[in-house]
């Protein structure tokens, strides 16, 4: 049986989803996502993939300024 994510797990799993994919999101960037956008896996696997493209385009780490502009627009 499957169980829904609390919260805190939910947000866990967006920085080990990072760490994934070979970054870091810091907690004011995990915040600043969890203030603005739904709190389920499909939209936050779509933020992961996003600010990846977006920061290695970029040659930029994902700060929180950084992900601010660059989510500047997204939706789940």
């Amino acid at each position: 049986q499957l169980h829904s994510l609390d919260d805190t797990q939910m947000l866990d799993a967006l920085k080990w989803g990072a760490l994934q994919r070979g970054f870091e999101l810091n907690d004011a960037v995990i915040e600043y996502i969890a203030r603005r956008y739904p709190r389920n896996m499909t939209c936050l696997s779509a933020i992961l993939e996003y600010l990846d493209r977006r920061s290695l385009r970029a040659g930029r780490k994902i700060t929180r300024p950084f992900a601010q502009a660059a989510l500047q627009g997204f939706t789940c």
